[in-house]
């Protein structure tokens, strides 16, 4: 909702923007529903709890993963951002543009707004992608292992107390 209002607020044609992005709106329409109704604000400590159970089970190698992927996002940033900046074709022209583009880009969204003109740009880009594709499924494959692995013993737990009763 603030990135929506930022570009708003920088767009020289405001009507046009908005004919252009109207799909942004309706979008947001749950931020909208969730503010506006105040009681329905304690799920978020329930999603919050929920994250923290998740984060707990996490190993060496997972935080080794999540690591490298974050690292991967901010590098590939960095190195369109040095290689397109100086370009005056290019619409990355600063820090802010580079890290919003790495984030669209590995979340799959991209709006288009922002890309890499120049071959070396792009290539940086290529490499971004699949270094945080392969680390970012990665990861998730290992979460829903360890997920999976812990259920099983519970449920395993379960059924010898029953045996044994």
């Amino acid at each position: 909702m603030l990135d929506y209002s930022h570009r708003l607020y920088k767009a020289p044609r405001k009507r046009k923007f908005v004919t252009e992005h109207w799909y942004e709106l309706p979008a947001m329409v749950p931020l909208f529903v969730t503010a506006s109704l105040g009681y329905l604000r304690f799920i978020e400590f329930f999603r919050l709890v929920h994250l923290y159970n998740v984060l707990s089970i996490l190993k060496g190698r997972e935080l080794i993963l999540l690591a490298s992927l974050s690292l991967s996002i901010v590098f590939g940033a960095l190195g369109v951002y040095l290689v397109e900046s100086s370009d005056p074709n290019s619409n990355i022209k600063n820090i802010y543009d580079a890290f919003w583009w790495s984030v669209e880009t590995i979340t799959t969204v991209t709006y288009g707004e922002y890309y890499p003109v120049t071959a070396m740009g792009r290539a940086i880009a290529g490499v971004t992608m699949f270094a945080v594709i392969g680390f970012l499924w990665t990861f998730v494959g290992l979460v829903g292992s360890l997920l999976v692995t812990r259920r099983v013993r519970e449920l395993s737990n379960r059924s010898r107390r029953i045996r044994t009763i």
